[in-house]
């Protein structure tokens, strides 16, 4: 029996869908491949106690040269741990001041980009932004399959397993709950990522910050995207939105 014309198209349209499909899945394996492994963390992070760790994920920073994308930042009493996920397979081998690490698998020679200088960045701009006087934490955590081979010493390197059981190594208190939940905060504000509801109200708020490329050295007010000014009472130093009275903003200032 001679198939019909009908047929034919829906047999060569299937066909194409495939080889389509397949197409921008090669395409899309590395950057999926990628990502699964900063979800399999921000998962393993959900077993950290809430009320000493505040977990950001995907924090995305604007600055005057770029973005500066962090995938993982937790704020708690014992410090600021800056992770960076890698989740390749292989055997890695690479040191604190490498310009590049190697990765090898199956027979296969691949270059990296040094993670550890890769995090050394993201925890200068976080510092710059926040100028809090507490520990940073760099982490770099690999897939469970990989082997690393190196001698770093500025940098804590473990793997998706081992992440909880070596974060909660630091132990000596640092920082207030309060001090955490404002340093959280303030991280929340300047993130792309992170928009409070009362902006999300402020349409020229909304329009004044989505246009602005933040300065590292800028304070920005969340509820109005005015100024932020150091004003001093009886209590000490607070930061003040310049907008007040019309704007009310305020909280205190970390040093």
């Amino acid at each position: 029996m001679v198939p019909s014309i009908k047929t034919i198209i829906i047999i060569l349209f299937v066909l194409v869908m495939i080889v389509v499909i397949d197409s921008i899945y090669r395409r899309l394996k590395p950057f999926i491949f990628a990502r699964r492994g900063e979800v399999m963390a921000a998962i393993r992070l959900l077993m950290l106690p809430s009320d000493k760790y505040k977990v950001l994920n995907s924090v995305l920073l604007k600055t005057n040269w770029g973005n500066c994308q962090i995938d993982h930042v937790i704020v708690s009493s014992f410090g600021i741990f800056v992770l960076e996920i890698k989740n390749c397979k292989g055997t890695i081998y690479g040191g604190d001041n490498s310009e590049k690490w190697t990765r090898f698998l199956k027979k296969r020679k691949y270059e990296l980009v040094n993670p550890i200088k890769q995090n050394a960045n993201h925890i200068k701009v976080l510092k710059e932004f926040l100028r809090v006087d507490c520990p940073f934490y760099s982490v770099i955590v690999f897939n469970n399959k990989a082997k690393v081979r190196s001698n770093a010493e500025t940098a804590l390197l473990t793997k998706q397993k081992d992440l909880i059981e070596d974060i909660k190594r630091q132990n000596a208190i640092v920082l207030s709950r309060d001090e955490v939940e404002e340093i959280a905060d303030r991280i929340k504000q300047y993130s792309v990522g992170f928009i409070s509801s009362t902006m999300k109200r402020n349409k020229k708020a909304r329009v004044d910050i989505k246009r602005r490329v933040f300065s590292v050295s800028d304070d920005i007010c969340p509820e109005c995207g005015a100024k932020l000014t150091i004003r001093k009472n009886e209590y000490g130093e607070f930061l003040s939105c310049s907008n007040y009275p019309k704007c009310n903003y305020s909280h205190r200032f970390i040093l």
